[in-house]
């Protein structure tokens, strides 16, 4: 077996075909692979080859304890994804810049770099902390499909604005993002721009 998914798919099989001794025949015939999967040493996986007699209880044990580490895995990497995206966001966060009463940023590094699921926000958050301007990201993904190397975008009150070439716009109003995965977009202070500008 390569990986989890496809020892899960054999322990199905057998469950399901009540052939639960197959299971344990090849968990004892591949005690170093197994353990390799499950990250234990072969010893843990024999030993509880011996404490468990019933072969339909070991199978159901084991695609339990799959599903356990696929789940794991599963928000290990959704974590790793989302962190290296508000890093990613943090930074050009960084290169933004008001524009009377906008704030213009890298739309194409954003599009990117910062965007993780589809049903995730992009949170644009205003410096004095009271406004925020939330973009499901689907939206943003979906940005792709006008094959534009010149997209522009800047942020007002309540929106999202896109430009490109003379006349392309999209507006995305804001929605509530409470409760969903976020990645945040912090703006600068308009003293911060202002002090630099000098």
């Amino acid at each position: 077996m390569k990986n989890l998914k496809e020892f899960r798919r054999f322990v199905e099989l057998k469950v399901r075909d009540e052939e639960n001794a197959e299971v344990r025949r090849y968990m004892h015939d591949h005690l170093d692979s197994i353990a390799e999967m499950f990250e234990v040493s072969p010893e843990t996986i024999a030993n509880a080859l011996g404490e468990i007699a019933d072969d339909a209880e070991l199978a159901r044990k084991t695609l339990t304890t799959i599903e356990s580490r696929i789940d794991k895995a599963r928000d290990a990497k959704k974590q790793g994804r989302s962190s290296a995206a508000q890093a990613s966001a943090n930074n050009l966060a960084s290169f933004a810049y008001w524009d009377g009463e906008v704030v213009r940023f890298d739309l194409i590094s954003v599009l990117a770099s910062c965007l993780t699921h589809p049903k995730a926000y992009l949170v644009f958050v205003f410096p004095d902390g009271d406004r925020e301007v939330s973009i499901e990201m689907k939206y943003l993904i979906e940005l792709e499909r006008l094959e534009r190397d010149d997209l522009t975008a800047f942020v007002s009150q309540h929106c999202l604005h896109v430009r490109w070439g003379a006349k392309g716009q999209l507006n995305f109003r804001s929605h509530v993002s409470v409760g969903f995965d976020r990645v945040t977009f912090t703006l600068p202070a308009r003293e911060a721009f202002a002090s630099a500008a000098e």
